[in-house]
């Protein structure tokens, strides 16, 4: 939900316009009690203001020692960056060294393909639709038909349901979603 905007105005929009019986607010979003130096309402107040209070509280190495989350495992992949004459970061320097950086690419597709390889299933979870849909083409061309899907806003529910049945079977070994 914190990939939503930044001021938190449209999660919050979204949650209360959502209609279940139960409303669960999960957030990733470290504590905040001091951003540079000054006290800050922390990020629980948001959580308790629309789902009300919080009933439960469990740390994270709790949730991975009980089986609810699995550790974390971050690796640092190298490719090669192309030069940019870009300063700053922008909407442009994120599309020219991010989406569309074929290197980078190229690296995520074989990072994908080698998990493939050892019987594991990969979701790759980008922020623009087209990267999901550019990473799924790319992909199609190396495995076997039926088993990359691409999910975006625009995926059909009906669409969405089998992609992630036939992920969760193993049937698929690849999904790439836009958040």
């Amino acid at each position: 939900a914190h990939h939503l905007d930044s001021a938190g105005e449209a999660w919050r929009k979204t949650a209360l316009a959502l209609d279940g019986r139960v409303k669960v607010g999960l957030s990733a979003t470290v504590d905040l009690s001091r951003v540079h130096g000054e006290p800050v309402d922390p990020p629980s107040v948001w959580l308790e203001g629309i789902c009300g209070p919080i009933v439960y509280t469990k740390t994270m190495s709790w949730m991975i020692d009980n089986g609810y989350l699995t550790p974390p495992t971050i690796r640092f992949l190298e490719h090669d960056t192309p030069t940019s004459a870009l300063k700053g970061w922008s909407k442009k320097a994120y599309t020219e060294l991010i989406a569309e950086c074929i290197p980078r690419n190229r690296k995520i597709v074989e990072e994908t393909l080698r998990y493939v390889r050892e019987g594991k299933r990969v979701l790759i979870d980008v922020s623009r639709v087209g990267h999901a849909r550019l990473l799924g083409q790319l992909l199609r061309t190396e495995l076997p038909p039926g088993k990359v899907s691409v999910l975006v806003g625009a995926t059909k529910a009906a669409q969405r349901a089998q992609a992630l049945a036939a992920y969760r079977s193993a049937q698929e070994t690849t999904l790439a979603s836009e958040r």
